[in-house]
C-alpha cells in the first residue's frame, strides 16, 4: 500500500485526523499529508509571540494586561489545551502556484489526534506533513482522485470507482519505469464542507461511494476507512479472484512516427504525464495571459470569481477546461511539453513586429522558463 497517498484537505477535528492515522496504521500506509493553513498561521503567531516576549524579557520593558493576556494564550497553545474551532484562518487561502510552506505536524495544534492515533497509529501521526495547499501536496503524485458526494450540474460528475482505481494504481506502476514509485493520492474534503471545485479540479479523477438514500454522507475517517479497506482487500487478492476487467485504451503511435526517447529510454506511450505536469501547463497559461495584458492575475484566477471580475473567470474555465480533458485523454509528458511550448509561440507573436524572428522568440521564452 505504499502506492498511495492520503491527503486531507482542511480538517476541522483533531479526532478524524487521529482516527485516520489509525487506519493508516491498519493498512500499511506510511504516506500521510494534511493541507492546514489554520496549524501553519498558528505556528507562525505562537513563534512571533514567543519572540517577542524574550525581546521584552531581554530589554526589561515593563508588561501590560494585554501582553499578559496573549502569553498566556500562547502558553495555553503549546499545552494544546485551546479547541480547534477557535481558530480564525482555517480558510483555505489561493497561493500562488509553486509556492507554498510544508511542515511537521503539530500535535499542540491536533492536541486531541493521539488518543484515537492510540500507539498503533502514533508512528503515522508524527509522521504526517502539513501543507498550506493542495499543490503542494500533489507533487511527486502520479495521479490524484477525488472523493466527494456532491452532485449537480456545478460539481464535477464521478468518473471512477474504488475497483478502477487499484487497476489504474496497477496500470501506472507498471507503465511509467523509473517513475513507479510515484504514488497516486487520496484526496479527502473537510468535515462540513467537503472539496471544493478547485479542489477537485486539481485531482484527476473523481469518485463517490455508493450510499443509500436514507444518509448520503460519510464521517471523514469513516470515509478514509472505507477506502483503504477496500482497495487493501484488492491488493492482497490473488489473481485469479479477481474480476475481468475490460480492456483500457492506450495511446497508439503510427509506425511512421519515430518519438524521441524521453526520461531515461521510456517511450511517449509509457510515460504518462502526471498531476505536476498538467498542473504546471494550466499554470504556465495562466503566466502567459496575464503577460499578454488579459485579467489573469492569481487573485482573480477562481472558479468563484465571477462577480469579482467576469472576464477572469471566464479565461479560468477555458484553462480549466483544457485541464480537465488532458487528465481524461491520460495525455503523454511530451504532450503536455508540446503544448507548453505552442503556448510559448502563442504568446510570442505580440512581439514579432519588433523584428523579433520567430524562432528566435520561442527560444528566448523557453530558455527563460529554464532559468
Amino acid at each position: 500500500m505504499e502506492r498511495y497517498r492520503v491527503i486531507l484537505v482542511e480538517p476541522q477535528d483533531a479526532r478524524n485526523v487521529g482516527s485516520v492515522a489509525r487506519v493508516a496504521s491498519n493498512y500499511d500506509v506510511d504516506d500521510l499529508w494534511l493541507v492546514s493553513v489554520g496549524q501553519i498561521t498558528w505556528q507562525a503567531r505562537r513563534r512571533e509571540r514567543i519572540l517577542r516576549k524574550k525581546t521584552d524579557t531581554s530589554c526589561g520593558s515593563q508588561s501590560f494586561p494585554q501582553q499578559d493576556a496573549e502569553l498566556d494564550t500562547a502558553v495555553a497553545e503549546d499545552r494544546g489545551s485551546l479547541p480547534l474551532e477557535n481558530s480564525e484562518d482555517c480558510g483555505q487561502q489561493q497561493p500562488g502556484h509553486g509556492e507554498g510552506i510544508v511542515t511537521a505536524l503539530d500535535t499542540n495544534y491536533w492536541g486531541r489526534a493521539s488518543s484515537l492515533a492510540t500507539s498503533d497509529g502514533l508512528a503515522q501521526l508524527k509522521s504526517i506533513q502539513v501543507a498550506d495547499n493542495l499543490v503542494i501536496a500533489l507533487r511527486g503524485c502520479s495521479r490524484a482522485v477525488a472523493f466527494t458526494g456532491k452532485e449537480g450540474a456545478n460539481f464535477r460528475a464521478t468518473t471512477t470507482t474504488v475497483r478502477d482505481i487499484h487497476v489504474m494504481t496497477d496500470a501506472t506502476a507498471a507503465s511509467n519505469g523509473d517513475r513507479q514509485r510515484a504514488p497516486v493520492a487520496l484526496v479527502f474534503g473537510n468535515e462540513a464542507r467537503g472539496l471544493t471545485n478547485k479542489d477537485t479540479l486539481l485531482c484527476s479523477a473523481v469518485c463517490t461511494l455508493p450510499t443509500s438514500g436514507r444518509c448520503t454522507s460519510l464521517n471523514l475517517s469513516h470515509c478514509v476507512a472505507v477506502v483503504l479497506s477496500r482497495l487493501f482487500e484488492l491488493h492482497i487478492e490473488k489473481p485469479d479472484m479477481q474480476q475481468p476487467q475490460q480492456q483500457q485504451p492506450t495511446l497508439v503511435i503510427p509506425p511512421n512516427e519515430n518519438p524521441s526517447p524521453v526520461d531515461g529510454g521510456l517511450s511517449r506511450q509509457a510515460c504518462r504525464a502526471t498531476e505536476e505536469d498538467v498542473a504546471d501547463l494550466a499554470e504556465h497559461c495562466r503566466q502567459r495571459l496575464e503577460a499578454l495584458g488579459h485579467p489573469a492575475s492569481t487573485a482573480d484566477w477562481s472558479h468563484n470569481g465571477r462577480r469579482r471580475n467576469n472576464r477572469a473567470y471566464q479565461l479560468y474555465k477555458q484553462v480549466a477546461s483544457l485541464r480537465r480533458l488532458l487528465q481524461r485523454a491520460s495525455a503523454t509528458s511530451d504532450e503536455v511539453r508540446s503544448m507548453s511550448a505552442l503556448v510559448d509561440a502563442l504568446g510570442a507573436s505580440s512581439r514579432l513586429a519588433g523584428g523579433e524572428a520567430p524562432m528566435e522568440a520561442v527560444a528566448s521564452e523557453a530558455d527563460s522558463r529554464a532559468a
